[in-house]
């Protein structure tokens, strides 16, 4: 008699027994209470790769909103996302406010939200330092274009180098065989080193003096211990490469 009598109500028009996030949990004329709501929330859809707004579950009657981020610089409390380098994982915790009864709200449980990396393309660019003597710190890598933030990010290859010897880091692009402008720097006994491409212009710190490069094989290598040309004057911390020290395979001697 019991089972006939549930299934009866579950017949009957405008009763749900099972809710779930994102859809309605009751039927009309149920009193339905904010704190309802938020423990039915269980998950956050998972934005994709590229998107730059979070969806988050929708109950009529009540409004739902981002109460917390453990990573508002991933996901704002807006839902504004921003891509990360690599793949992140944000906690956030939801208000429920019913929309009828100011005082009636809930919040939720932490729920953990994965945000794809901006690209799950990478390059892998290999630099290896000059052949001179004496102390080398501090080799860091930057670029432009192509997912790059140019002055905004750095990577750093090694604070303490040996001479003429290979390092390596990874970096995430866009399109990993589109061009990008590259720019090293180094400190040799103090004095900071700076790859450009034209060492006569003024513009070392800007992009558009970086070394524009290309890739088919995800591998770009920058050999600062080739044809190094010095600029003069106030241009004498920077210098620039010949073409044949540039390559897109892995350094033999890596």
């Amino acid at each position: 008699m019991k089972k006939f009598f549930v299934v009866l109500l579950a017949l009957i028009p405008g009763i749900a027994l099972v809710g779930c996030a994102g859809a309605a949990i009751a039927g009309e004329g149920d009193d339905v209470t904010a704190f309802d709501i938020a423990d039915e929330i269980s998950f956050i859809t998972a934005p994709a790769q590229g998107d730059t707004f979070l969806t988050l579950p929708v109950e009529p009657g009540f409004t739902i909103t981002i109460t917390t981020s453990d990573d508002t610089g991933v996901i704002a409390l807006d839902g504004t996302i921003t891509p990360p380098d690599v793949e992140t994982a944000v906690y956030l915790t939801l208000l429920v406010e019913n929309d009828a009864d100011e005082t009636d709200t809930a919040i939720t449980d932490p729920l953990a939200v994965v945000v794809p990396a901006t690209s799950a393309e990478t390059i892998t660019v290999w630099v290896a330092t000059p052949d001179w003597s004496g102390a080398g710190t501090n080799l860091r890598l930057w670029f432009s274009g192509n997912g790059g933030d140019g002055w905004a990010t750095t990577y750093s290859l090694t604070n303490s180098f040996n001479w003429d010897t290979w390092y390596s880091v990874d970096i995430p692009v866009t399109d990993a065989a589109a061009e990008t402008r590259y720019h090293v720097q180094f400190t040799q006994d103090g004095s900071t080193k700076y790859l450009v491409n034209d060492v006569s212009s003024a513009d070392r710190d800007q992009p558009a003096n970086w070394v524009a490069l290309t890739t088919s094989t995800d591998i770009i290598s920058i050999d600062l211990a080739g044809n190094m040309t010095w600029g003069t004057g106030a241009g004498s911390d920077r210098f620039s490469l010949d073409s044949s020290d540039f390559g897109t395979t892995t350094p033999p001697d890596a």
